[in-house]
């Protein structure tokens, strides 16, 4: 068969390459004269292209050159908001996504849940996150650590002194029934006048002090004290410490000292990640 564009013989149908197709479709194609204006006025030297004035996003705001939107993501959103489901497509999802991130369990399977959980982490403790991660490890900790080694002062570390709790102590000394554990500002409630513990922490406190023990917590900032041995002797034979009054102030400020994003200057929140 010959190509009807340039007459070379070929095997296809009806031209011997994609070129060739274009080729002939553009010589044999009708154009508008309102076209052949625009195309002249193109091929002239002094003619000036019409800029288009941008237009701002519907979703985002920002100046584009699209129709309606600056992307497809911000079409997405912007109809996802506005559209409105029914009531039967509703129950579709919720069916579809129960059991999901997101869905709430009544509080006889936050129990079941809570109790297979526990004994989970009770036969394997090596499992537990805090266990098995190294970022978690406190540099103050085990300052204080090398510290009580250095003067050969015996203890066990991360000792767990209940039997139905996976709560461990930092540094025990079981002799004694005596705890210390090292805290960071998280373990603080901001906004308060004393060094008062946040909820869970307190209910650990307490609990550990019902079963017999004495627990010291100290302020991560103490264990770099100059007089951390006369803290570290007070602790193990009066099984108490008391700050005064300027080393309490110096330790309420750092806990509700405020941090700020350094791109956009706003406040960050207790995780000291900007929201933003």
């Amino acid at each position: 068969m010959k190509c009807i564009n340039c007459g070379k013989e070929h095997n296809n149908k009806k031209f011997c390459s994609k070129s060739c197709s274009t080729s002939y479709s553009n010589r044999i194609r009708v154009i508008s004269k309102s076209t052949r204006d625009r195309l002249s006025l193109i091929n002239k030297k002094n003619y000036i292209p019409v800029i288009k004035e941008p237009k701002k996003c519907l979703n985002c705001g920002e100046e584009h050159n699209n129709k309606n939107f600056c992307s497809y993501s911000c079409s997405c959103s912007y109809h996802n908001r506005i559209r409105i489901i029914s009531d039967s497509t509703k129950t579709k999802l919720s069916l579809i996504n129960k059991g999901k991130i997101g869905y709430k369990h009544s509080e006889e399977v936050k129990k079941l849940l809570s109790q297979k959980l526990k004994k989970y982490y009770k036969e394997h403790p090596e499992k537990h996150n805090w266990s098995k991660c190294d970022k978690t490890i406190s540099k103050p900790c085990e300052f204080l650590k090398n510290n009580l080694r250095n003067k050969n002062i015996f203890f066990i570390e991360e000792l767990k002194p209940l039997d139905d709790y996976n709560y461990s102590i930092d540094i025990a000394f079981p002799e004694y029934k005596i705890g210390i554990e090292v805290n960071g500002n998280q373990h603080y409630a901001k906004g308060e006048s004393d060094l008062i513990l946040k909820d869970y922490y307190q209910k650990r406190h307490d609990l550990i002090e019902d079963d017999g023990w004495k627990l010291i917590e100290l302020h991560y900032k103490t264990v770099y004290d100059k007089n951390i041995d006369l803290i570290i002797n007070k602790i193990l034979n009066e099984k108490k410490i008391e700050y005064d009054i300027k080393t309490k102030n110096y330790l309420i400020d750092s806990i509700n000292r405020k941090f700020f994003c350094k791109i956009c200057g706003e406040e960050l929140n207790n995780d000291k990640k900007c929201i933003k």
